[in-house]
């Protein structure tokens, strides 16, 4: 029999350009997750690490490019497959004082 799985509470969090200044997002034990651009975030940069308050460094995919996203307000989006290889996520856009709404799926 298949296991049901359940969503984490929505969480709202405001971005920031600077890396050590944006939110931490506990992505341990997680199956997927939603992201809801509240405004133009600009292009956002995803970036992981295996403590919360680690060195966060940059994601990136199987030719070596940098895992990105270019989120625009009322958009949805789903976190890169990328990120399964962290248990922490900082999300960087270009645009300063973003705000997004996330769910994780575990």
């Amino acid at each position: 029999m298949m296991s049901r799985k359940s969503w984490k509470n929505t969480k709202t969090i405001t971005l920031d350009t600077t890396l050590a200044d944006t939110p931490v997002i506990d992505y341990q034990e997680v199956a997927g997750g939603f992201i809801r651009a509240v405004g133009d975030c600009g292009a956002c940069n995803f970036y992981g690490a295996t403590d919360s308050g680690g060195t966060f460094v940059p994601l990136y995919d199987s030719t070596n490019t940098i895992v990105a996203r270019t989120m625009t307000n009322a958009r949805g989006y789903a976190f890169p497959d990328e990120c399964f290889g962290a248990r922490f996520i900082k999300i960087v856009p270009t645009n300063d004082g973003a705000v997004i709404e996330y769910s994780l799926k575990c």
